[in-house]
């Protein structure tokens, strides 16, 4: 699309074609509030000089890596309010404050030192070494994993009290066979303090990690990990999320809600697959239901609508 706007029309064509989904949009969720898991930036980080300048002149830090890996897994977020539990990888977890600690945190490996350097028990006894992975075991009892190439994992000691919910894998890689049976190392925990503190600490540094972004075999990106991370977000903050739909990597939730209740729902299909039936649970039954560009039942706190195609967009109001 080189030529110009008044040749090719491809763009203006959409942009009319698309005005009345724009208008639901704005009616549905214009006056509410984010919802979701509540992703804590902080500012003046790179005062203390612990980002790096990229090859392109500016620090990575502009880029919440803790947007970045839950959009993908089709967890809703918000940068207001409490939220369902809270998100802070690497630097951010220094600002933590006890009330935002209170409601549940999930970190990575490089929060987790800052919060123990802060003497925060979060279940982190000692980071031992950067280990190559092939993959990530989520149940030792079936074959729910993925694998990967990520460069950001580490090999961690951690307190016996921590229950781990999936492991590493460094054997044999392959897509067709069984992962060498080396599930020995922690990917990712929970863990309750004695205060009542929980956190959910994933073992790798995710500011690295996204700079492995455009490789295919990220490993936060996989339907194991989806699960994994709204299970553990919803134990963290005792609440549930407000909108589940798994097993759609590269789908992006949005909920937002109001002071009477009603709660809008949009998703954005950014895979190159179609969703044939996007099937939703919310976090709680509701009585009534508008669709926006699609089709679709509502039956308590169940949501199915019709058929997704890539890049596109569909979404609800629930009252």
């Amino acid at each position: 699309y080189r030529a110009s706007p008044e040749y090719e029309l491809g763009y203006v064509d959409e942009h009319v074609y698309n005005q009345p989904i724009y208008e639901q949009i704005n009616k549905y969720f214009t006056d509410k509030t984010s919802v979701g898991a509540r992703v804590y930036q902080f500012m003046d980080k790179c005062m203390e000089g612990e980002y790096k300048y990229n090859k392109f002149g500016y620090s990575a830090s502009v880029i919440p890596a803790e947007g970045y890996v839950l959009s993908q897994l089709s967890i809703p977020t918000t940068y207001e309010g409490k939220g369902i539990a809270g998100v802070a990888f690497g630097e951010n977890a220094k600002y933590l404050t006890d009330e935002q600690l209170s409601g549940g945190i999930l970190t990575d490996v490089m929060g987790a030192m800052a919060l123990t350097e802060r003497g925060i028990d979060c279940g982190l006894v000692k980071v031992l070494d950067k280990i190559t992975i092939t993959g990530e075991r989520f149940n030792e009892n079936d074959s729910a994993r993925c694998f990967s190439s990520d460069k950001s994992p580490y090999r961690i000691e951690i307190s016996k009290d921590a229950k781990v919910i999936s492991h590493y894998s460094v054997g044999k890689f392959s897509y067709y066979t069984e992962i060498e049976k080396t599930c020995t190392d922690p990917a990712t925990y929970l863990y309750e303090n004695a205060k009542g503190q929980r956190f959910c600490v994933m073992a790798f540094d995710a500011k690295e990690s996204i700079s492995y972004a455009k490789t295919l075999l990220e490993h936060y990106r996989s339907y194991g990990k989806s699960k994994l991370l709204m299970d553990a977000l919803e134990w963290l903050g005792g609440k549930k999320l407000p909108a589940r739909c798994e097993n759609n990597p590269d789908l992006y939730v949005m909920c937002k809600k109001d002071d009477d209740g009603a709660m809008a729902v949009g998703l954005w299909n950014l895979s190159r697959d179609k969703i044939r039936k996007p099937y939703i649970t919310l976090d709680k039954e509701y009585s009534s239901i508008e669709f926006i560009n699609c089709t679709g039942t509502l039956e308590g706190d169940k949501v199915t609508l019709s058929t997704l195609q890539a890049y596109d967009f569909c979404g609800f109001n629930v009252k």
